[in-house]
This record gives structure tokens, C-alpha cells and sequence, in this order.
């Protein structure tokens, strides 16, 4: 099996959606001082249904990785984003948004200090940004054979389960609607849109977001 790499045109999609989310979440980037240069690659496999872009031997849609000192001497840039190409021609726009996000979200400046308007991070002999790589706030690693026999007790289990508790409080995004023809009762209450039990939510003070997220997800997975 071969991967071909190949650099990103600077009019490819997701250099836009780079710029989007460096102006809505990752401002910081924009303020840098000297300025992250960060580059896009786009990986593709010779054969089909083989990932063309790994990390730790598990495939993955995209990765973000520092350059080497040597090579960035030599103008090869600061991070460089991989793009499975085969993978990210199967996402919606919302999906390459958000994992696009979450690799810009590996990236940390140590040393970083605010001189004037802009950010300065601490820099190089070659008098680039030095960058590191933050680990993953939530990771499971684990085999299903081992969950099967221990159950509870198996620790790939309990890490699922805290991420489950945590994904669980986060609030209910009221513009998403239900599949057509699928309705929720809350409260006595028929409902089919989620903006529709924002509204109600309020109005009439309920409260409760664990109850009103799981009466939700429940009738979304119905569909």
C-alpha cells in the first residue's frame, strides 16, 4: 500500500474553514506574534477502504503534527494538518468544521505573553512559535472482550460511563429538530422540535436538563 501527500492549494475548503474558526474560536492564532504558520496535507490511500492517515496505528480522519526543527529551518512551516482525503469526502460541513476544531484544539504556546496587541509565545533559535501538542480531555481505550466478561468492572467500561455522565449535562441545543413524524410527551406536553421544548421549557419553568436531554435523545433514536 502507498499514501500519496500532497499539499493543500491555498483555495481548498479547508483552509476557509481554518480562517472561519481562527476568527470565531481560535482568535489567539490571529494575534501571534511571530504569526503560526500552518500548513494543510492531503493524504490519499492506492487502495480503497485502507485509512491513509494513523495515529498510534488507529486511522484517523486528520491529524495536526509539529514540523521538525530542521525541516522548519528550511521553510517547511510550524504544524502540519493530514487530511485522509477519502474520509473527509464523507463529511457534512458541520463535521469537517468540528474536526478541523478539534485538532486546532491540540495546539498550546508555552510560554505565551500578551506585549502590546499582540501575543507573543516563546520561539526558537530560528525565531519561530515553539508548540506542543495537548492530550485529549477524553480518551477510551479498551476491548470489548474484556466488557463482555467483567461488565462494570472492567475499566474501558468505566471510562465510557464517565464520558457518557459528562456528554449527558450538556445543554440541549433547542434549534435541532426531531425526525419527521417523531414526537416527545414531556410533562404531558407532545412535542416534535426542539426549539418548540426550548420554548416551553421556559416558559413554563421546567428545569430539569438531564430529564428533558434523555426524553429527547431517547425519541431522536427511535427514528
Amino acid at each position: 500500500m502507498a499514501v500519496e501527500l500532497l499539499p493543500a492549494d491555498p483555495s481548498h475548503a479547508v483552509y476557509g474553514i481554518i480562517r472561519k474558526l481562527m476568527e470565531a474560536d481560535y482568535d489567539y492564532l490571529t494575534k501571534m506574534q511571530p504569526q503560526l504558520d500552518l500548513r494543510v496535507v492531503l493524504a490519499k490511500s492506492d487502495k480503497d477502504g485502507v485509512p491513509a492517515v494513523k495515529l498510534g496505528g488507529y486511522p484517523c480522519i486528520a491529524t495536526i503534527g509539529i514540523v521538525p526543527y530542521k525541516q522548519r529551518v528550511r521553510g517547511a512551516g510550524d504544524v502540519v494538518l493530514t487530511i485522509d482525503t477519502a474520509e473527509w469526502a464523507d463529511l457534512d460541513e458541520k463535521e469537517k468544521e468540528a474536526t478541523i476544531a478539534h485538532e486546532l484544539e491540540h495546539l498550546d504556546f508555552p510560554g505565551m505573553r500578551q506585549i502590546g496587541e499582540h501575543l507573543v509565545p516563546a520561539q526558537d533559535k530560528f525565531e519561530r512559535p515553539i508548540v506542543s501538542l495537548k492530550l485529549h480531555d477524553i480518551y477510551v481505550g479498551g476491548f470489548a472482550r474484556i466488557v463482555d466478561k467483567y461488565g462494570d468492572s472492567a475499566i474501558e467500561k468505566q471510562a465510557v460511563d464517565r464520558i457518557n455522565s459528562r456528554l449527558r449535562q450538556m445543554p440541549l441545543r433547542f434549534e435541532d429538530e426531531l425526525p419527521e413524524g417523531i414526537t416527545v410527551s414531556f410533562n404531558g406536553v407532545e412535542i416534535n422540535n426542539a426549539g418548540e421544548l426550548g420554548k416551553k421549557i421556559r416558559n413554563r419553568g421546567w428545569s430539569s436538563k438531564h430529564e428533558i436531554n434523555e426524553t429527547f435523545k431517547s425519541a431522536a433514536a427511535q427514528a
